[in-house]
């Protein structure tokens, strides 16, 4: 039962004298960014959720070998956050550090909550009543930002739990495992499979690829950048043009694929 009392809720025993303006479900780039929206217009009652123990989001979770992003570094970014990025695709320790320097310049860590997995949301009347692992909150707004590839799926195929080998998903990489000189398959081939293979090839005995639909795989065109080139990316108009750029030629070679494949 919820009654609606004034400022506060009574529900299932509990009693909350504050309504949050905002509650964000999730510490990842969307959380973040919906995070310093919000405090960019002045909207300063928030809290970010988080059900990890860790802040966030994808750049602190993987740590498969080859991690790295598959969209040029300055435009796979915060377009009002520069960042001094080393090399055109970031590999997963700078994109760490990257998420901190969001995280940090932002105040983001003091406004969230981790290890609270929200369970359940319900709307009473004028607000919404959150319930988490840790305790119940209340907010006049949700974000969810919690994010669709956060949580391993495994296909359950016949036979899987009569192998006696090590077996894990990229997402939850065993980084105590030591896999040189192993037998090794990977099962598919999507965009993790394809950093893990070339990292991990020259170092076990066998690798096997198992994938239902081959892929086209294209040249990553990676550089680092210069000193002077650094500086420059961080300059307000060259940044935009270099995101620009970036962002067009991506958008046309999408549309000239799409193009190809209605022939």
């Amino acid at each position: 039962m919820t009654r609606v009392i004034g400022s506060r809720f009574v529900r299932e025993g509990f009693v909350s004298m504050h309504i949050h303006t905002a509650v964000i479900i999730g510490s990842g780039f969307g959380g973040q960014c919906a995070a310093k929206a919000l405090l960019d217009r002045g909207i300063d009652d928030l809290v970010i959720l988080e059900r990890r123990p860790f802040l966030g989001g994808t750049w602190k979770q993987n740590r498969y070998p080859g991690a790295a992003v598959d969209v040029q570094s300055p435009l796979y970014s915060i377009a009002s956050e520069p960042f001094e990025w080393t090399r055109m695709f970031a590999e997963r320790e700078e994109l760490d550090r990257y998420t901190q320097h969001v995280l940090d310049s932002n105040g983001l860590p003091a406004r969230t909550h981790a290890n609270t997995d929200v369970q359940k949301i319900e709307w009473v009347g004028d607000h919404w009543a959150i319930s988490t692992s840790r305790g119940e909150y209340a907010a006049k707004f949700v974000v969810n930002a919690s994010g669709p590839l956060s949580t391993p799926v495994v296909p359950l195929f016949p036979g899987r739990e009569k192998f006696q080998g090590k077996q894990f998903h990229t997402n939850d990489w065993d980084t105590g495992y030591d896999h040189d000189g192993k037998r090794v398959a990977i099962v598919g081939s999507g965009a993790s499979a394809a950093q893990v293979i070339p990292a991990i090839q020259p170092d076990v005995e066998q690798l096997h690829v198992f994938q239902r639909t081959p892929h086209w795989v294209m040249p990553r065109h990676d550089r680092e950048f210069t000193p002077w080139q650094r500086r420059l990316l961080k300059l307000e108009p060259i940044r935009r043009l270099v995101r620009a750029g970036i962002y067009w030629s991506l958008e046309l070679a999408s549309s000239a694929s799409s193009t190809r494949g209605r022939c």
